[in-house]
């Protein structure tokens, strides 16, 4: 009877350990699940999440993008040439800007796999390291290069700058309705109009536009800020403010000044093969009434002139 006793015992003692041990698995799955960001299929979503610790591993030249640098701001500009080699390319949304980052990413790979070849650096079409929308008022800068901290918290230096600006409709109305406020807030960042809701509409941001009076989207102060930089070398590094019609226009052109070259062995045919297409860059007004609408388009009549300022000293210096 003692033996049958010890032996129940031990049993019940390793099934209470066999228990304790499967409760504290499932509380650790369900943290990890609680923590673990969730993810969009089609991917809409992808440039408002943070990075993942593979990612970051991944923001290296070596592998396609831009390596994270220790120096501090200073340290960085106390060399004329320290940003050289080193392009931004940003944009305010909605212009085209991503389909040819996509071609500029796939040529900085290639350049990086060949031995002996000058390396180029950018930032990330996704905006995972924060840099894509920012208005000019949010760098430090000067005639060498332009300067921010990256989401992980440390400088990184651009000694070139390629703005692509284009239609505020077409940034509105290409965002909103995937993003709600997300994409606006990031250009209202620097400009002094708070932040929206995350379930910003159409219809509550054109009325909201209509009854200010004011661009309270942040399009304007970012094409202002860069348009504005631009005029300014002395001050700022070489930046050249283009419209979506002027970039896949002359896309060999402008990827050739961001420094690629056929002489280091880069292929730039499929620049040369790009062109402007007027059905992705048309403007749509939504369920407003036609004071909404009026209102609105006479609030970014600044933007606008802006752009075809842009345009037409463009059209003079070629």
């Amino acid at each position: 009877h003692s033996l049958m006793i010890i032996m129940k015992d031990h049993s019940c003692q390793r099934l209470l350990s066999i228990m304790i041990v499967l409760l504290l698995l499932a509380c650790v799955a369900t943290i990890v699940v609680i923590i673990t960001p969730s993810s969009s299929d089609d991917g809409t979503n992808e440039h408002l999440r943070p990075p993942s610790r593979r990612q970051l591993k991944q923001l290296d030249p070596k592998t396609l993008q831009w390596k994270t640098l220790d120096k501090t701001y200073d340290q960085q500009h106390s060399s004329e040439n320290y940003c050289n080699g080193r392009f931004l390319i940003t944009s305010h949304g909605g212009v085209g800007s991503t389909d040819f980052m996509i071609e500029v990413e796939k040529a900085v790979h290639q350049r990086t796999r060949r031995p002996g070849a000058n390396k180029i650096i950018t930032n990330i079409r996704n905006d995972a390291d924060n840099f894509k929308h920012k208005a000019a008022t949010l760098w430090k800068h000067n005639s060498s290069g332009v300067t921010r901290r990256s989401r992980e918290g440390q400088y990184v230096c651009f000694g070139k700058v390629l703005v692509i600006v284009g239609n505020p409709f077409r940034t509105i109305e290409s965002t909103v309705p995937k993003f709600g406020g997300e994409h606006i807030n990031k250009l209202k960042e620097g400009s002094g109009f708070g932040y929206d809701s995350r379930n910003l509409t159409l219809e509550s941001l054109y009325e909201q536009i209509s009854n200010t009076g004011t661009d309270t989207t942040g399009i304007t102060h970012y094409i202002t800020s860069w348009y504005d930089a631009s005029q300014t070398p002395s001050e700022w590094p070489d930046v050249k403010v283009v419209t979506s019609k002027m970039l896949y226009s002359s896309a060999k052109y402008y990827a050739t000044w961001l420094g690629f070259d056929e002489e280091q062995g880069d292929n730039l045919d499929v620049f040369s093969a790009m062109n402007y297409n007027v059905s992705k860059h048309h403007e749509v007004m939504v369920n407003v009434s036609e004071e909404v609408v009026n209102n609105v388009l006479k609030v970014f009549e600044s933007a606008n002139q802006l752009i075809v300022k842009v345009e037409d000293n463009a059209a003079s210096s070629f």
